[in-house]
C-alpha cells in the first residue's frame, strides 16, 4: 500500500496477513476479491496461492511487466523487485529480507 502522491516511495507500507493469521480470509473477501481495489504484486503467481488464487481481481505483476519489457531494454542487473526500485527509481533503503525474488 502506498501513498499516491510519494514520488520517492518514502511510504510504502507492507502488509503482512500470514503474520495475522486470523485476518487472512477477511483480507481475501475483503481486499483481494474485490475488483474496485487495484493490487500490485512483485511474482504475484507465488502470493496469490496464499491470497485468494483465483477469487482475486484486479490484480497487476510488475515481475511479468519487467519481463515483457526485458532486463536488456530496462538497463537492470536482474529483475529483482529490489533491484527495480533502486535502479529505475533511485530507492536507497530497500530491505533485502523483504525481496527474495
Amino acid at each position: 500500500m502506498a501513498e499516491t502522491n510519494d514520488l520517492a516511495g518514502d511510504k510504502v507500507y507492507i502488509l503482512d496477513v500470514f503474520q495475522q493469521p486470523d485476518v487472512v480470509e477477511d483480507f481475501i473477501t475483503q481486499i483481494m476479491a474485490n475488483a474496485n481495489i487495484k493490487k500490485v504484486f512483485h511474482n504475484s503467481i507465488f502470493d496469490l496461492k496464499y491470497l485468494g488464487n483465483i477469487q482475486a481481481q484486479n490484480i497487476t505483476c510488475t515481475l511479468k511487466i519487467a519481463r515483457k519489457i526485458s532486463r536488456y531494454r530496462l538497463g537492470t542487473s536482474n529483475l529483482k523487485l529490489k533491484t527495480l526500485a533502486k535502479e529505475l527509481c533511485n530507492f536507497t533503503h530497500v530491505d533485502a529480507g523483504e525481496d527474495d525474488l
